[in-house]
């Protein structure tokens, strides 16, 4: 069940331009929290701006989580400008996080374009602690080399690490489905044996989507999309489902891949 607590920062520091993590205390949250699942943060101390803001859970600790996120508008700008130290009004873990099945694919492959790399690093460590056989393999995709994340912790959990930039000046050039399908092929896995996890913009699932039809069906994607009460109430970020509309914060964010539909 989510909680509505006041946690502390521990720490907070910029990554790259405009890209900060940040370390909360917040023990009640990261005992049941899950690798997909997000916290709604209030960012200022008055109502403007009004609404919280979703942000991804970034990595999971005993009595901590962090979350990663970009300073794209008013409410994350005044989040990064706090200090350790301060206290941050939450309300978490909310919405559906990865689920692992550990007799799925022998073949993990972990799709992140842009930010979408934010709850993909708990996955991978909670694939690592399952202890399983399956290869992991990671894909940070990114405009440029400056926008790629957390290259040296995928590398230090194991994963096999892939880089695609737009623009060339890091890996390989294009788009991170592009190369996510030259390596699935290339290796001639078979589709029974790969299971998707994929964080993203929607133009990057849909690509997927089609790419990965017939896949396992336990491959799964996290959803990204503005939200206001974070609920489920105001039906504000419903997205097309094979079952109908689903809300993003309160079915998702986390989807099966199979289950979106990619018009």
């Amino acid at each position: 069940m989510p909680k509505h607590i006041i946690g502390n920062i521990i720490s907070q520091k910029e990554l790259k331009k405009g890209c900060f993590r940040m370390a909360i205390e917040t023990p009640s949250i990261a005992k049941t929290a899950k690798p997909g699942q997000f916290l709604h943060i209030r960012c200022g101390d008055s109502k403007d701006p009004l609404l919280r803001r979703p942000i991804s859970i970034h990595k999971i600790g005993k009595k901590s989580v962090d979350v990663l996120y970009n300073v794209v508008g008013k409410g994350t700008d005044i989040l990064s400008k706090k200090k350790s130290g301060e206290e941050l009004d939450i309300i978490g873990p909310l919405g559906n996080g990865f689920k692992i099945y550990k007799n799925s694919g022998s073949v993990k492959v972990l799709v992140a374009g842009g930010m979408g790399v934010a709850p993909l690093l708990g996955l991978a460590e909670e694939l690592t602690r399952n202890k399983t056989r399956d290869k992991k393999v990671i894909i940070l995709g990114a405009k440029t080399k400056q926008h790629i994340l957390c290259e040296k912790e995928f590398n230090k959990l194991g994963l096999e690490v892939h880089i695609a930039t737009e623009d060339g000046s890091m890996g390989k050039k294009g788009l991170a489905t592009d190369l996510a399908k030259e390596i699935i092929l290339s290796k001639k896995y078979k589709w029974s044996e790969v299971c998707i996890y994929a964080a993203g913009p929607m133009p990057m699932i849909k690509a997927l989507c089609v790419f990965m039809e017939g896949c396992s069906l336990e491959s799964q994607v996290s959803l990204e999309e503005k939200m206001a009460c974070g609920l489920g109430a105001c039906l504000g970020c419903v997205v097309d489902t094979q079952a109908g509309y689903k809300r993003v914060c309160k079915d998702g964010p986390v989807f099966n891949l199979c289950e979106v539909i990619c018009e």
